[in-house]
C-alpha cells in the first residue's frame, strides 16, 4: 500500500485487496476525514471475484446458487452503498472516494454526475463514445445520451456511493479487462438482461491498468476539483 499526493487529494494504490479489508480502511479514513485529520483521500484498487449487495438489493439479484459461487470461489458481501447487486473482480478498476463533498459544494447527486463525467472523459481518451442513460446511474456505450434503457446498450462503468457527515465513501467501478462471464451470475444493478462490456472488449487491444489509473486521477483532479 503506497500513499501518493496530488494537488487536491491524497491517493492510495492498494493493488488487489479483499472487500472487507477495503471497507475497514474506508471507515477509518472516513472518520479521519470527518475529523479533518486527513485531506480528501482516494483509494485505487481491484478486488478478487466478489458480488456486493447494495442497500436496495436482495439475494434474488444473484442468479447462481451457493454451490456454484463456492466452486467459482466468489464471495458475497453486503454493502452500505447505494444501488443493488454488482460484480467486482481482477481487471476491473475500483476507485473509492473519501471526499468531503460538502466542502466542494456538491450534493450526492451532483457528485455522482461528476464521477460519471470523469468516466465519460476517460473513455474519450480511448476514442470510445459513452453516455448516461435516463433514470439510471453509471456510464453506457451504444445508443445516445439520455435515452431510455434498451438492448442496444452496454454498461461499462458503475457507481455506488454513501455520504455521511458530508463525506463520501465507496465510488466507481470501470471494466478494463475483467472476465465478463461473471456478470452472468447476477442481475447487474437490478437491470434484467443488461449487457456489460469493457475497454478491452470495445477496443480489442491490451489496455494498461496503470495508464488508466493515471489518466483517471488526472481527470478527477480536473473535473471534480479544479472546475468545482
Amino acid at each position: 500500500m503506497s500513499l501518493y499526493k496530488k494537488k487536491y487529494f491524497d491517493y492510495l494504490d492498494l493493488g488487489i485487496v479483499g472487500y472487507q479489508e477495503a471497507i475497514t480502511l474506508q471507515k477509518k479514513l472516513h472518520k479521519k476525514r470527518c475529523d479533518e485529520i486527513i485531506p480528501d483521500t482516494i483509494l485505487v484498487l481491484q478486488h478478487p471475484n466478489i458480488l456486493t449487495l447494495g442497500k436496495n438489493a436482495n439475494q434474488s439479484g444473484i442468479l447462481a446458487d451457493q454451490s456454484k459461487l463456492s466452486d467459482l470461489e466468489v464471495e458475497v458481501h453486503k454493502s452500505d452503498r447505494g444501488g443493488q447487486v454488482t460484480y467486482h473482480g481482477p481487471g476491473q478498476l475500483v476507485i473509492y472516494f473519501i471526499v468531503n463533498i460538502k466542502k466542494l459544494n456538491y450534493g450526492p447527486v451532483d457528485f455522482v454526475r461528476k464521477i460519471e463525467e470523469v468516466i465519460i472523459r476517460l473513455l474519450e481518451e480511448y476514442e470510445i463514445k459513452s453516455h448516461r442513460v435516463k433514470k439510471e446511474i453509471g456510464v453506457w456505450i451504444g445508443g445516445n445520451e439520455g435515452q431510455n434503457l434498451s438492448n442496444n446498450l452496454r454498461k461499462i462503468g458503475a457507481i455506488g456511493l454513501k455520504v455521511s457527515s458530508g463525506v463520501s465513501m465507496h465510488g466507481l467501478s470501470l471494466n478494463i479487462d475483467p472476465n465478463l462471464n461473471y456478470y452472468d451470475l447476477i442481475i447487474p444493478c437490478g437491470i434484467e438482461n443488461m449487457k456489460s462490456t469493457s475497454l478491452y472488449q470495445e477496443k480489442n487491444t491490451f489496455i494498461d491498468m496503470n495508464e488508466v489509473i493515471e489518466k483517471m486521477l488526472n481527470l478527477i483532479e480536473k473535473n471534480i476539483y479544479i472546475y468545482s
